[in-house]
């Protein structure tokens, strides 16, 4: 691919960003993910998105403005990296970051995680591929470990028995 020359993009902002969720542009924190990708294309910023399952949403369908061809770089479904299945964390981390080293990344943008089941240990695993890693709390699974909406409970302070 012949890198994007475009006079938005300043010499001191990335080249390329990912974002990877869970489910692509499916509900809130998918469309508010997609926002956000619509800001950093507006940029000149090359993006793209890695995601367990990408749903039937596209990013065409939520769009607020005109989506450049050459700096979107599309949406990559890995939902047989699911964990707690067959797969170990560690199998897991591996194929996501193989995944991610695939789109060249300068920053990952990490949304909402809980339904692929990713292990916590991919947040740090993803800074060893030498890019800033970004994480944006939709709710407060990250935060929690376990709920992604706790309301009143409050035993992710003290353990789950769940």
């Amino acid at each position: 691919m012949i890198p994007v020359t475009d006079q938005r993009r300043t010499p001191d902002l990335p080249r390329r960003v990912l974002f990877l969720n869970d489910v692509g542009f499916q509900y809130g924190a998918g469309i508010a993910q997609s926002r956000q990708l619509e800001c950093i294309m507006g940029l000149g910023i090359e993006a793209g998105v890695l995601t367990w399952a990408h749903g039937n949403i596209q990013l065409e369908n939520v769009a607020t403005r005109v989506i450049i061809p050459e700096l979107w770089l599309g949406i990559r479904e890995v939902n047989s990296l699911e964990g707690g299945k067959e797969l170990s964390d560690e199998a897991v981390i591996a194929g996501l970051l193989m995944e991610v080293a695939r789109f060249n990344p300068e920053v990952i943008i990490v949304g909402n995680l809980h339904a692929a089941r990713w292990p916590f240990q991919l947040l740090p695993a993803l800074r060893g591929l030498g890019c800033r890693v970004l994480a944006f709390l939709h709710d407060a699974y990250l935060f929690t470990g376990r709920c992604a909406y706790p309301g009143d409970c409050t035993l992710y302070l003290t353990g789950c028995n769940a």
